[in-house]
C-alpha cells in the first residue's frame, strides 16, 4: 500500500490531470474509489437493514481515506485554497475547478504578453 501511495506525485501548480489519474488508479487498486463514484448513502436509521448500514459504513470509511490520501498528495498552498466539506467527491471537484480557474488566468496572461509583442 505504501508503494501505491508513494506513486502519487505531489500536486503543485501543474499536472492536475496526471495527479487525478494517479489518485483514481491508486484508490481503485485499494478498492476505495466508490466514494468518488457513488453519492453518500443516507444516514442509517433504526429501520435500515444490516446491508444498508454496512454500505453506509463502507462508504464513510472510503470517503475518509480518500480525503486523507488526496490531502497527503497536495502541496499546502493548494490545499489551503480548497474548501473541504468532508466529501471526497466534492473535494476533487473543487480542486479541478481551481485548476480550471488557474489555467484560464494563465492563458489570459499569455494572450496579454503576446499582444504586447
Amino acid at each position: 500500500m505504501t508503494t501505491q501511495l508513494n506513486s502519487i506525485e505531489t500536486l503543485t501548480s501543474s499536472k492536475y490531470k496526471k495527479w487525478k489519474q494517479d489518485v483514481e488508479i491508486v484508490l481503485g487498486l485499494m478498492d476505495l474509489d466508490f466514494a468518488l463514484i457513488e453519492q453518500k448513502p443516507a444516514d442509517p436509521t433504526a429501520t435500515n437493514t444490516a446491508d444498508e448500514k454496512a454500505k453506509y459504513e463502507k462508504w464513510m470509511k472510503a470517503n475518509k481515506l480518500n480525503l486523507m490520501i488526496m490531502k497527503r498528495s497536495i502541496s499546502d498552498h493548494i490545499k489551503d485554497a480548497i474548501k473541504d466539506n468532508g466529501n471526497a467527491k466534492d473535494f476533487v471537484s473543487a480542486i479541478g475547478q481551481k485548476f480550471l480557474e488557474y489555467h484560464k488566468a494563465e492563458i489570459g496572461s499569455l494572450i496579454d504578453s503576446l499582444s504586447t509583442i
